[in-house]
């Protein structure tokens, strides 16, 4: 095996650990907009104020959106390096 194919594997492995990392982190973020939805559930149901669970839901869900942003780039570079590790 050479240099090259041992960095390409090694930056492989590197990726895929930051993928699980990112699907953990979008489990746990997607966690958050169930429960913020069902905080503005509530409030709709008791004709409470929208303010505050709006809001948190639409915090919840730019954390979503920014973990699936981020998760789209590194399957992006796995892909690239996946094809350059089998030469296409």
């Amino acid at each position: 095996m050479t240099d090259n194919q041992n960095q390409n594997y090694d930056t492989m492995l590197a990726l895929a650990l930051d993928l699980l990392s990112q699907s953990e982190a979008q489990h746990r973020a997607a966690r958050r907009v169930e429960t913020a939805t069902d905080l503005l559930g509530v409030a709709i149901r008791q004709r409470r104020s929208l303010e505050a669970p709006a809001h948190a839901l639409r915090e919840a869900l730019r954390g979503l959106t920014d973990i699936l942003d981020a998760q789209r780039a590194l399957l992006a570079e796995f892909d690239r390096e996946l094809g350059e590790a089998a030469g296409t």
